[in-house]
C-alpha cells in the first residue's frame, strides 16, 4: 500500500516548478473555501485595474498555514511522483491556467497586455460564422445497380440533364486570368465521373465537350491545342463531342491572352468543330435589362465576312443563331441577316435571338419591318423566335411572322402594344406552344379575351410587367392607365400547362377578382394544368387585402390542388427505416395538404365557419354570420368547378413598390446561429472568482 501524501507536498526551490494545477473532484468543489489574498513580499508587475485569475483551493487546512509557507507563494503540482517534484524539470500541463504559463516570463519582462486594434466605425468587433446547414441523410436501398453497363447514348442523356449548362453567360463572375483553369462546378464533377470508371469515361467527357466553358482567351487557346493534337493521341474524339459554343466576343476574342498566346482566333476553332449546331456570340451587357439607349454602344468586336465563310466552308448546319445589335447597327444588319439567312448553313435554323435591333432614328421604320419580316420568312424550319430590347418590333412585324413559329418571347421591347399581340394572336395562335410577355412597358392585358379561342394549342403562358430601367430617374412603372377593362373577360386554352403572371397592378378590386374568377370558371376544362405563379398588386386597404388574399388562396387551393390519395408505400426501390413513424393527432394544417385520402378535408376551414353551425347567440355580429354563409355557399359552388391536378401553386398579393430587387425577412437575419458562439471564456475579462462579470 502507497504510502499517504501530504495535501501540500514540500517545495524544494521557488523557481523549480513554474505551472499550477490542482485537481479537483465535484465533491470538492462544493466544499471549496476561497483562496486569501497573498502575503508575498514580491514586488508584482502585473498592473493594478487588471483583474487576476485564481482558482478555488481544495485544501482543508489553507487557514493553518505558517508565515513561511505563506511567504513562499509559490505553485506546486500534486499528483506527480516525488522525483518529478523534487527534480528542476516543470512538468507539462495539458491545462494549465493563464496566471501559470505567465509565471515564467512576468519576473525577466514586464508584463504589459498589448493594445487592442481599433476598429472602424460600424465594422462588428468579430467575424460571425455563419450556420452551415445540414446534408440531407439520404437512405439507399444497398443494392447498387450496375449503372456502367449501362448504353453510352443512355449516360450522356443522364449527364447532359445533371450536369447541363457547364457556363451561364449570366455568370460574369466566371471569368478566369490567364494561366488558370476555369473549372465550374458542373465541369468538376464531370471530370470526376469520367476518372471514376472506364464505363463512365466517354459518356463524362462526351456531356463536358457538347458545350465547353470556354470564359476567356487563355480557354480558348487550350481548347484549340486539344482539337489540334494527332487523333491517334487522344484518348476520344473531342472535335465531334463539342455541339455548341457559347462565346463572350468582347472579353475572348478582343483581348490578348499574354505575349505569347496573343489573340484568339475562333476562325480556326470553327474549322475542328464540323458537328457544331450552336453558335453564340453574346456580350457581357447583354445580361443586364433597361440600359438606356445611350449605353448601347457598338462593341470592338463587329460580323465579318470570314466568319460566315469559314461556317460555310466547314460544313457547320446551323440549328440555333443570335443577331447582336452591339456587333453591327441595325441598318447595316437587316441586309447581312437576309443575305446569310438565304445560305446552306442556315437553312436548318429553328431557334433565332434577336438582341438590341434598336430604330434611334425612326427613318424608314416601315423599311426595316418589312426587311426584318423577310429576314426571318427566309428560315422554312425556324420554329423559336426571341427579341430583347427591340425597338424595332412594332407594328405588322408580328402579323409577318413565318407560320412554323411554336415559341414567342418579347421582353422589355418599348413600342410593343396589346393591340400588336391581338393581331398576333389572330394570325399565328394556332400553333403556337409557348408564349412569354415580359417587361413591355406599353403593354396590358387586353388580349385575355383572345387567348383562350386563337390558341387552342397555347401550353405555357407567362407574362411579367415587372420594369427595369438603368436610367437616373428609374421609371419602374408601366405606361399604361388601365391593366384589364370590366368587358374583357380573360379565356383559358383548355391545353395550357403552366400559367406564370408576375406583378399584375393597375386594377381595381372587382377587375381582380373578374380575373381570377375567369380560372375557377374554366378549371374544369383545365385538365393538363400543373403550375400556376401568380403575383398581383391591389392599392386597397390591409385589412381588405388580407381578406381578398385569404379568400382566393383558399380557394384556389380548393379548386386546382391535386387530390390524388399518397403513393403505395409498398411501391418504393429505398430501404424502409427501422424507426417506426410517430404516430401524430391530426391537425387542421395536416388535413389540408393535398395528399390526403379524405377530399373534403382538403378545404381549409375558416374561423367563421364554426358560426353557421351553432346557435346564434344574441350579441353575434351579423356581419360575420353573413360572411361564414356566403362562404359555405362558395365552397359548394366550387364543388363543380374543382380540377384538383395542379401540382404547384403560388398566390401572392401584397401592395408593395415593385422593384428589381426584392428583398424579404432572410435578407435581414442574423447568419450566427443560436447560442454563445462569441464567448471567449473570459480571456480578456477575468475576476476573482473565474466569471467576466
Amino acid at each position: 500500500m502507497a504510502p499517504a501524501r501530504s495535501s501540500r507536498p514540500v517545495r524544494r526551490s521557488r523557481t523549480q516548478v513554474s505551472s499550477y494545477h490542482e485537481e479537483t473532484t465535484s465533491d470538492e468543489l462544493d466544499q471549496a473555501v476561497p483562496r486569501r489574498g497573498s502575503l508575498s513580499l514580491r514586488p508584482r508587475n502585473t498592473p493594478k485595474n487588471r483583474g487576476a485569475y485564481r482558482e478555488k483551493s481544495t485544501d482543508e487546512s489553507l487557514g493553518e498555514l505558517s508565515d513561511d509557507d505563506e511567504l513562499n507563494d509559490t505553485a506546486t503540482v500534486t499528483g506527480l511522483p516525488a522525483a518529478e517534484q523534487v527534480s528542476g524539470a516543470s512538468p507539462t500541463i495539458p491545462h494549465a491556467p493563464k496566471r501559470a504559463r505567465r509565471a515564467a516570463t512576468s519576473r525577466s519582462t514586464p508584463n504589459k497586455r498589448p493594445r487592442p486594434k481599433l476598429k472602424a466605425l460600424g465594422q462588428p468587433l468579430k467575424k460571425r460564422s455563419k450556420a452551415q446547414p445540414e446534408e440531407p441523410f439520404f437512405l439507399g436501398s444497398g443494392v447498387i445497380p450496375p449503372w456502367q453497363t449501362l448504353p453510352y447514348h443512355i449516360l450522356i442523356e443522364i449527364f447532359l440533364l445533371a450536369f447541363y449548362p457547364l457556363d451561364d453567360p449570366k455568370n460574369q463572375a466566371a471569368k478566369k486570368t490567364p494561366g488558370k483553369t476555369p473549372e465550374t462546378k458542373s465541369a468538376h464533377n464531370l471530370l470526376g465521373i469520367a476518372a471514376l470508371c472506364r464505363g463512365f469515361s466517354e459518356a463524362a467527357l462526351a456531356a463536358l465537350y457538347y458545350r465547353p466553358p470556354v470564359f476567356s482567351a487563355y480557354d480558348g487557346h487550350g481548347l484549340l491545342n486539344l482539337l489540334s493534337m494527332p487523333p491517334d493521341s487522344q484518348f476520344i474524339n473531342y472535335a465531334g463531342k463539342i455541339r455548341e459554343l457559347y462565346i463572350d466576343a468582347e472579353t475572348v476574342l478582343t483581348l490578348k491572352s499574354g505575349p505569347t498566346l496573343g489573340y484568339f482566333d475562333l476562325l480556326q476553332l470553327l474549322q475542328k468543330t464540323p458537328r457544331l449546331h450552336t453558335l453564340r456570340l453574346y456580350h457581357p451587357e447583354d445580361v443586364v435589362l433597361g440600359l438606356p439607349r445611350v449605353a448601347l454602344t457598338l462593341a470592338k468586336w463587329s460580323y465579318s465576312q470570314p466568319l460566315f465563310s469559314t461556317i460555310d466552308q466547314s460544313g457547320i448546319k446551323l440549328r440555333s443563331w443570335e443577331w447582336n445589335g452591339r456587333f453591327l447597327d441595325t441598318a447595316s444588319l437587316l441586309p447581312l441577316m437576309l443575305e446569310k439567312h438565304t445560305g446552306a448553313s442556315f437553312q436548318g435554323v429553328k431557334d433565332i435571338r434577336l438582341v438590341h435591333l434598336l430604330d434611334h432614328d425612326r427613318e424608314d421604320t416601315a423599311a426595316k419591318e418589312t426587311a426584318l419580316a423577310t429576314t426571318l420568312k427566309a428560315l422554312p424550319e425556324i420554329e423559336r423566335l426571341e427579341f430583347y430590347e427591340c425597338s424595332i418590333l412594332a407594328g405588322s412585324i408580328l402579323e409577318q411572322l413565318p407560320p412554323t413559329l411554336r415559341s414567342l418571347t418579347i421582353s422589355n421591347c418599348d413600342r410593343l402594344l396589346a393591340s400588336n399581340v391581338t393581331e398576333l394572336l389572330k394570325v399565328h395562335g394556332g400553333q403556337l406552344l409557348d408564349l412569354t410577355l415580359n417587361h413591355n412597358r406599353h403593354m396590358n392585358l387586353e388580349f385575355m379575351p383572345h387567348l383562350g379561342i386563337c390558341c387552342p394549342r397555347l401550353e405555357r403562358f407567362k407574362v411579367d410587367i415587372s420594369m427595369y430601367d438603368v436610367s437616373s430617374y428609374h421609371d419602374l412603372d408601366p405606361h399604361f392607365q388601365q391593366l384589364i377593362f370590366r368587358d374583357q373577360h380573360p379565356t383559358w386554352p383548355e391545353t395550357i400547362q403552366e400559367i406564370e403572371l408576375y406583378q399584375l397592378r393597375h386594377w381595381k378590386l372587382d377587375l381582380a377578382e373578374m380575373f381570377f374568377m375567369s380560372l375557377v370558371e374554366s378549371a374544369p376544362k383545365l385538365k393538363d394544368l400543373r403550375r400556376v405563379d401568380i403575383s398581383a398588386i391591389l392599392p386597397i386597404g390591409w385589412r381588405d387585402r388580407a381578406q381578398f388574399r385569404k379568400k382566393w388562396d383558399d380557394r384556389f387551393k380548393r379548386v386546382f390542388l391535386r387530390r390524388s390519395p399518397p403513393p403505395n408505400p409498398d411501391f418504393r426501390s429505398l430501404r424502409k427505416r427501422p424507426l417506426a413513424p410517430v404516430q401524430r393527432a391530426p391537425t387542421p394544417e395536416a388535413s389540408a395538404r393535398p395528399g390526403t385520402a379524405d377530399s373534403e378535408s382538403l378545404t381549409p376551414k375558416r374561423h367563421s365557419s364554426r358560426i353557421a353551425q351553432q346557435k346564434i347567440p344574441e350579441d353575434t355580429d351579423l356581419d360575420e354570420v353573413s360572411s361564414s354563409h356566403s362562404d359555405t355557399d362558395t365552397q359548394s359552388a366550387d364543388k363543380d368547378n374543382v380540377q384538383g391536378m395542379c401540382e404547384h401553386f403560388t398566390i401572392r398579393i401584397d401592395n408593395q413598390r415593385p422593384n428589381e430587387n426584392q428583398y424579404n425577412e432572410k435578407d435581414f437575419l442574423d447568419p450566427e446561429i443560436s447560442g454563445d458562439e462569441d464567448w471567449d471564456s473570459g480571456a480578456d475579462f477575468e475576476s476573482e472568482d473565474g466569471h467576466a462579470w
